[in-house]
């Protein structure tokens, strides 16, 4: 199976890096000359409005053709007071949150920019549960179920559940672990934020090969499909330079080929 090399950031991949970068190149094809890890690459972009970070834009899409990446992975990401809120309002919160994102969705699909669903007709959505903001069941039962139940229409319903988040936040994995008997509410991916390197200490800001898939830590009872490795390595001394693109470093399960549940670009 290919090793997929992916990038998430909170910028327009169309944006045009301020420094180091004399040709104007948009951040797409920026990282490309900054990180040369595998021919098979992906970017993970965020598409719920109003969410914690910038929305994808249709326009994104020419961007990473140029650049050379075909895989797309969508994210969910609700604000922090939205998906920590319980009860019926919680719920609410999270059916209200997948339907847009699912909508951003399919306008980025028909929007004629070249994106289509892939050949298995199944797409993970991933949602962005950052570090020290616990998600509540009541936000996760309404995300998961819409997500899930949810058909778009021409697209159909090829949409499953996964998730962004740290292994160590037990709390979070033992919740998302206590539905794995519930087909609309089950966990079916999860994405580690376990980064190896630091701003401080970034090995992985060089184009030598990123660390091994063996070193990635998951949480038993979700599977792990990626890891993200490394958070916007730059350093200003060493190996690495300030002129680095400002994305986080992610590669996928190399024995599963994951960009057949991505978006993609044509």
């Amino acid at each position: 199976m290919p090793n997929w090399a992916g990038y998430d950031t909170a910028s327009f991949l169309y944006s045009v890096p301020g420094i180091c970068n004399p040709n104007g190149y948009n951040l797409a094809k920026y990282t490309t000359l900054h990180y040369t890890q595998s021919a098979n690459k992906y970017f993970a972009r965020y598409f719920l409005t109003p969410g914690t970070f910038s929305p994808f834009d249709p326009a994104e899409i020419n961007a990473m053709r140029i650049a050379t990446f075909y895989a797309l992975m969508p994210i969910s990401d609700p604000t922090y007071a939205r998906m920590t809120t319980g009860g019926t309002t919680g719920k609410t919160y999270g059916q209200q949150d997948a339907t847009t994102t699912l909508n951003n969705i399919a306008s980025a699909l028909n929007s004629g920019q070249g994106l289509v669903v892939p050949s298995s007709r199944i797409v993970y959505v991933y949602l962005d549960i950052e570090q020290g903001y616990p998600i509540t069941n009541w936000y996760w039962e309404g995300w998961s179920e819409t997500i899930y139940n949810t058909y778009v229409p021409g697209i159909g319903a090829p949409f499953y559940l996964a998730v962004y988040a740290n292994p160590n936040d037990t709390t979070t994995m033992n919740m998302l672990k206590g539905y794995n008997a519930d087909a609309q509410h089950k966990c079916y991916g999860l994405w580690s934020t376990q980064p190896s390197a630091s701003k401080t200490n970034c090995p992985w800001c060089n184009n030598a090969p990123p660390p091994g898939w063996s070193s990635a830590q998951g949480f038993s009872g979700l599977p792990l499909q990626h890891w993200q490795y490394a958070i916007n390595p730059i350093c200003v001394s060493g190996t690495c330079d300030s002129c680095r693109p400002t994305v986080d470093q992610d590669q996928s399960d190399p024995s599963s080929d994951m960009a057949l549940y991505m978006l993609q670009v044509t």
